[in-house]
């Protein structure tokens, strides 16, 4: 049983029928008095109860005057003696229903709609620019990287052909000559020459450096393609000599002029 005569105000608290300035009194009191924290505790449920009920469920069909008390309730306060309360007429108690918004119209002049975007489609198609510019921005990334890794591949150069014929002999050569970073390499291809003969090419640069460019038999056809390479670039090139292996030279190809 309680002792404390400050319950009786636990319902207009719960209710929250109090004022301020009495609300923040007894919340005072109610930390220091263990007999109003139980009360409270026991009747916490009771305004959650009462929004389940309402006037209907009490008429059985009494006169309206007589479903309302004739004397008003008394509620003792801290701070105030016990005031009159005073019920509303019945038709208040009853909550009216909130008419739905119209839809809105359109105006005759209107003639553009403006589509709405949701908030989270919105969200979504900024996600999806985000991720694309991620994946651009990685793809360069990756690109760039492997383009400074992978060396340029090298351009494939035509080269230039040098010949010339022996008129005694009308052994002809053609060299075609493929510059490099190494030096360069000669193509050649060598028509008329004696089969069973070996023979050789030496050339020759501006300064008078020479270099063997390989030996080769001459039994081939007239035209295949004879490979030798030279460290010597072809800007420096001066002229190149054939020679047997008997060291004569049966045809020499100079630099073309100019």
């Amino acid at each position: 049983m309680n002792n404390c005569t400050q319950t009786v105000t636990l319902g207009a608290y719960l209710l929250g029928a109090l004022e301020p300035p009495e609300r923040y009194e007894f919340e005072a009191h109610i930390a220091g008095c263990d007999s109003c924290r139980t009360e409270l505790i026991r009747l916490a449920p009771l305004p959650g109860m009462l929004n389940q009920i309402s006037v209907e469920d009490f008429d059985e069909g009494l006169h309206p005057g007589e479903l309302y008390p004739t004397a008003p309730m008394p509620i003792q306060t801290l701070a105030a003696p016990a005031s009159k309360t005073v019920l509303p007429p019945p038709e208040l108690l009853v909550p009216r229903e909130s008419p739905e918004p119209a839809p809105p119209r359109d105006t005759p002049g209107s003639q553009d709609t403006v589509e709405f975007v949701p908030p989270q489609r919105n969200r979504y198609r900024r996600v999806l620019v985000a991720a694309a510019v991620v994946v651009a921005v990685a793809l360069g990334s990756v690109l760039g990287w492997q383009l400074l890794r992978e060396p340029p591949a090298e351009v494939a150069d035509p080269g230039i052909t040098w010949s010339a014929t022996a008129p005694e002999s009308d052994v002809r050569v053609d060299v075609r000559l493929l510059d490099h970073e190494w030096g360069t390499e000669l193509r050649m291809k060598i028509a008329n020459v004696p089969p069973g003969r070996r023979c050789y090419a030496i050339v020759y640069d501006h300064y008078g450096r020479r270099e063997i460019a390989g030996w080769w038999g001459t039994d081939h056809n007239s035209g295949e393609e004879i490979v030798a390479p030279t460290s010597f670039q072809r800007s420096k090139i001066a002229r190149i000599e054939f020679k047997l292996e008997d060291e004569i030279t049966f045809l020499t190809v100079p630099a073309p002029v100019g």
